[in-house]
């Protein structure tokens, strides 16, 4: 039996239903940590909002765009 590569990098597409700020850690290559940092809030809300257990406010998800050089809404 072979043994499949391990998977290196991010992945080619993005996760269905990925939000804002999964993406920005996606892109990034960041950890929830640095994620929490560069948008100043907890940790904790970092996996809150990537679970769906708490909303994302709009200056949040204008400041993740921002920091992927992207137009916000």
């Amino acid at each position: 039996m072979t043994k499949e590569p391990a998977r290196m990098g991010r992945p080619l597409s993005p996760p269905q239903g990925e939000n804002s700020v999964a993406r920005l850690r996606r892109i990034k290559g960041w950890n929830q940590k640095q994620t929490a940092e560069a948008l100043g809030v907890g940790q904790s809300r970092i996996s809150e909002y990537e679970t769906g257990k708490a909303n994302i406010p709009a200056p949040i998800q204008k400041l993740a765009a921002l920091l992927l050089g992207e137009p916000h809404a």
